[in-house]
């Protein structure tokens, strides 16, 4: 292992077979209580956020206690189905979230090791065709799109006009 590898991990073909169909399962299960609003209207929507943390709680109570003053567009039994959905979808977001986040974190420990490691080479190879190793110019010619140039080139002098 490399000495400043951070990632070990390995996957068998089993795994990530029985990976997949896990999630083919999940969204299957999923699909009745998804919907895809277009990415152009999702800041259309009002929400609940956690500057408003507890306002459930006081209107629900406001609400009940107080029916006279509720719309007559408004039903409870839609307030209630809707708050309790929110409630039940955050419990299943969050768990499918920490399974996101440590599968993220494990591909960006594999993806910084194999950059390391790609930079590494391209270095080398640099320094190879520097120095005229057989071959090293056609390889480097094949990795530079990968390694721009970050150089910033020098800005064009400027005369000042005295006043």
């Amino acid at each position: 292992m490399t000495p400043d590898n951070l990632s070990t991990l390995t996957m068998t073909p089993a795994d990530k077979t029985a990976l997949l169909a896990a999630i083919t399962t999940l969204a299957g299960l999923a699909a009745t209580y998804s919907v895809n609003i277009p990415a152009d209207q999702k800041k259309s929507y009002v929400v609940i956020g956690q500057s408003r943390a507890g306002m459930d709680e006081v209107f629900i109570r406001s609400m009940t206690d107080n029916p006279g003053l509720l719309p007559s567009y408004v039903l409870m039994a839609d307030v209630n189905v809707d708050r309790n959905f929110r409630k039940d979808i955050k419990d299943v977001i969050a768990s499918l979230g920490n399974i996101v986040e440590g599968l993220s974190d494990a591909e960006t420990l594999a993806n910084s090791d194999n950059f390391m490691a790609y930079t590494a080479y391209y270095n080398n190879v640099k320094q190879a065709a520097k120095r005229g190793v057989a071959g090293a110019d056609t390889e480097l010619a094949k990795l530079s799109p990968f390694f721009p140039s970050t150089r910033r080139q020098t800005p064009p002098a400027t005369t000042t006009t005295p006043h």
